[in-house]
């Protein structure tokens, strides 16, 4: 089955920002609630049919890959499971396979060098000082000291 990439469950659109957790660490009871709330919303209604891609940040722990494994297994039956990367899945999308990628996230900016599909070892970089909350709260600022509201 393929899904619009604009679909957006509406009880997924509403969620509380406090119900997910966008820290580094991987909350289970969270995920599987996540997972729950996609499975009953979307239009896949049948996990067990169809596998499941993971597109993760490079700093997810293999621990943590294990026990969402763990889950998407034995709670919801996917028969295949594929965690990527999701630099990789930037240059896969641009038809690319090798490249460098500058990503900007919430705690970092990270480079990284891609060559056919694996990251050069050596080459990732992480500047948290540039990172997207720093720029928000810096934008913020600005706006606060230069706009009559």
């Amino acid at each position: 089955a393929v899904i619009h990439p604009t679909y957006i469950p509406q009880s997924v659109e509403n969620l509380e920002r406090t119900e997910l957790d966008y820290t580094k660490r991987f909350s289970p009871d969270k995920f599987e609630h996540l997972l729950n709330l996609c499975y009953s919303e979307l239009p896949v209604k049948d996990p067990a049919g169809h596998g499941v891609i993971v597109i993760e940040p490079l700093s997810v722990s293999n621990a943590s890959r294990e026990l969402a494994l763990q889950i998407l297994m034995e709670t919801f039956q996917v028969p295949s499971y594929y965690a990527a990367a999701s630099p990789q899945m930037s240059l896969y999308a641009s038809g690319r396979g090798s490249g460098t990628i500058i990503q900007c996230g919430h705690a970092a900016t990270e480079t990284m060098s891609i060559y056919e599909g694996y990251l050069v070892p050596g080459s990732l970089m992480s500047y948290p000082d540039n990172s997207g909350r720093k720029v928000t709260s810096l934008v913020n600022k600005w706006l606060r000291k230069y706009v009559a509201t």
